[in-house]
């Protein structure tokens, strides 16, 4: 019995370092500035949406990502709600102070990939 709860305890805390890993990564991100560190995790087809528009794309949705943050430079980022669903799905909601106000994050992760993001005016 033992060795199937410590085969348990490991799978649990593997899969909780990975999603801690996305947080970090995201808000390190945003706090920076530098959507370069989330390029290699954007869906192919994500679905991005600013106030400066939206992108259906890799391509464009970093462009278009980049181009918010260079008119809105970050100050801070804080990570009010972070929740893992039981199909591995991951969901990470924050707030992103910038030089013209702040701003609600919304990201939608499966697996590795990012598949939407939303930034939204508070």
């Amino acid at each position: 019995m033992k060795p199937y709860f410590l085969i348990l305890v490991l799978l649990l805390s593997a899969s909780g370092a990975k999603a801690q890993n996305a947080v970090s990564l995201i808000q390190k991100s945003f706090q920076t500035g530098n959507i370069a560190l989330l390029a290699n995790y954007l869906s192919s087809d994500i679905e991005v949406s600013t106030p400066n528009g939206e992108a259906t794309d890799k391509g464009n949705a970093a462009l278009l990502l980049n181009s918010f943050l260079l008119q809105n430079v970050p100050r801070s980022f804080t990570v009010k709600h972070n929740c893992t669903a039981p199909n591995g799905s991951q969901s990470v909601v924050g707030t992103l102070g910038t030089t013209n106000g702040n701003y609600r994050v919304s990201v939608a992760l499966k697996g590795n990939n990012i598949d939407e993001i939303s930034i939204e005016k508070q």
